[in-house]
């Protein structure tokens, strides 16, 4: 994602397209911000995205976690199939992208009974993804070699 957003933005400025006045990302996306705006070199930028995808992944073992598209419901209402689901472990509303559609993430059983509980709503899907990103279960994780927790 990073290469390319970093390569549609040279692009853009390779065809005359204007120099931003300002720039943003969300996530990932603020590596390509960054970089785009000459605050950061391309090539520390690929080793940062590394080190966070190694660290996030580090934080919760494969398999135990999971992250799923809610598609159709209004966040109260993925929020209270989340609650539904507790029961089977952690799962939370995570991402708010847009008006009726939400990421939630968690425990890979907890995600599983959420997207039953809002299937019944709207629609849930798994999204392909090693672990859950943006929940607690990940910040209770330990921190990968070298870094320090706290």
């Amino acid at each position: 994602m990073l290469t390319a957003g970093v390569a549609t933005y040279r692009l853009w400025r390779e065809r005359g397209g204007a120099v931003p006045t300002a720039v943003a990302g969300h996530s990932l996306g603020e590596f390509t911000a960054l970089v785009a705006a000459g605050c950061l070199d391309f090539r520390v930028a690929v080793d940062l995205v590394k080190f966070r995808a190694e660290a996030m992944q580090a934080a919760v073992p494969q398999g135990e976690g999971a992250m799923a598209a809610i598609i159709g419901l209004e966040d109260s209402d993925v929020q209270a199939a989340c609650s539904e689901a507790a029961d089977s472990g952690v799962v939370e509303a995570v991402n708010f992208n847009a008006p009726g559609q939400v990421v939630i993430a968690g425990t890979a059983a907890a995600v599983a009974r959420a997207i039953e509980i809002a299937s019944g709503r709207g629609r849930g899907a798994r999204c392909r993804c090693r672990s859950a990103f943006r929940h607690t279960v990940r910040s209770c994780g330990r921190p990968p070699n070298g870094c320090v927790s706290g």
